[in-house]
């Protein structure tokens, strides 16, 4: 299928209640969200991982200490909590102690929503919360476009 429709069968294949999104604190400030990723890599398959974001600031150039992330199914989700959770990052020269916990925001609809509604104007991209189709990497506008596409349609128009 086309990326339009991958996006879209991925959205639906995460449409659940349960536990898929976690909050990772004491990242490395340097860390972006590839590093995130080749650290989750080594834990869960990519094509488990559909969501990455780090919240970046500008002025200090640095991420500001946690990551969103969210997971295909319930149980990759517990198992990257499960080899997170007290340990430190493997990538970095840090003794940090990872802390995980279940975000606020749940599914990969609400992340991509959520942190495309509070991305700076002129943001260079490669600060861009990462989406995975099937383990590749997808442009989060376009994802973006089609959750929100899918929102309006949800919702229909509005009446006065």
């Amino acid at each position: 299928p086309d990326t339009y429709t991958a996006v879209g069968q991925a959205l639906d294949a995460c449409d659940n209640e349960q536990v898929t999104s976690l909050m990772m604190r004491n990242l490395p400030r340097k860390y972006t969200v590839s590093e995130v990723l080749m650290e989750l890599s080594m834990h869960v398959p990519r094509e488990a991982i559909n969501f990455v974001s780090v919240p970046w600031d500008m002025q200090t150039r640095c991420n500001v200490g946690f990551a969103f992330v969210s997971f295909a199914d319930p149980s990759s989700a517990a198992r990257v909590f499960a080899a997170f959770d007290g340990n430190t990052w493997k990538l970095a020269q840090s003794a940090k102690k990872i802390k995980a916990l279940s975000a606020h925001v749940q599914g990969l609809a609400k992340n991509i929503l959520h942190c495309g509604t509070a991305l700076p104007q002129g943001l260079d991209t490669k600060y861009f919360p990462i989406v995975l189709v099937r383990g590749q990497q997808v442009d989060f506008l376009l994802a973006l476009s089609v959750v929100q596409q899918r929102a309006a349609l949800e919702t229909g128009p509005h009446q006065t």
